[in-house]
């Protein structure tokens, strides 16, 4: 028989490959975000395929970024003579987006996909985020296999130079930092007016989150690009901000 301390031994040693393979073959803790509810799209539009397009587009919006900020139950979409994202009714969870094209133009596609990323938070008013929200609305534009190139020699030719010049900026942004710290980036809002209604990105707290190597390049980069998203400022609406990284 083995003395008492070597087979006292043998039996832990045997305990911990147990445990060891134990551990490997268990599954890793989920890092998906729980399902997301379908929410109620009506729409003025005729066409087929708007309303599953808002629920697929919302639903990549929140893989990509992250849930809402606000309770989202019912969205309208609209026609206008500019495309914009509103509050109807903020207690109800009702936003409503407007778009200016019909559905048999292809710039109603994306102004749509900028507009359904404005869901996960219609409270903004922000530079950074309307360039991330075209960004968004390229990869949604793609995904769903229509062309881009015509968006990108309008902003290339100059046309609506806000969302040009915040397009291309966040486009270099979003290559250096990587998904995952875009993933974040909209839980950096903060408010910029006294009643606390209207939001804008933190962006020196957001680049702090940031690694060394990346949050350097990023903050030269936004340092580049700010004068000239600045210098459209006057060609919208007087609630943008667009702050400087400090």
């Amino acid at each position: 028989m083995l003395p008492h301390r070597l087979r006292r031994a043998i039996v832990l040693c045997c305990f911990s490959i147990l445990l060891a393979v134990s551990c490997v073959n268990q599954a890793p803790p989920s890092t998906h975000l729980p399902p997301v509810e379908p929410i109620a799209v009506i729409s003025e539009f005729q066409a087929a395929g708007v309303e599953a397009f808002v629920q697929e587009g919302r639903e990549a919006a929140i893989a990509q970024y992250g849930l809402p900020r606000f309770p989202l139950r019912t969205v309208f979409v609209r026609s206008a003579t500019s495309p914009f994202t509103t509050l109807e009714d903020a207690s109800q969870g009702q936003i409503a987006i407007y778009l200016s094209r019909q559905p048999s133009d292809f710039a109603f596609w994306g102004q749509l996909s900028h507009e359904i990323s404005h869901l996960l938070n219609a409270r903004f008013f922000d530079c950074y985020v309307e360039g991330q929200s075209t960004l968004f609305a390229e990869q949604l534009i793609t995904q769903n296999g229509m062309d881009w190139s015509g968006w990108l020699q309008y902003f290339q030719q100059g046309q609506e130079p806000f969302y040009g010049t915040t397009y291309f900026m966040m486009k270099e942004v979003a290559a250096i930092v990587g998904a995952e710290a875009m993933q974040r980036f909209l839980s950096f809002a903060a408010y910029h007016d006294g009643n606390q209604h209207w939001m804008h990105i933190d962006i020196d707290r957001w680049l702090a989150s940031l690694p060394d190597e990346t949050r350097y390049a990023a903050k030269a980069l936004i340092l580049r690009h700010i004068p000239n998203v600045r210098a459209t400022l006057p060609s919208v609406d007087s609630r943008y901000v667009c702050l400087s990284p400090r």
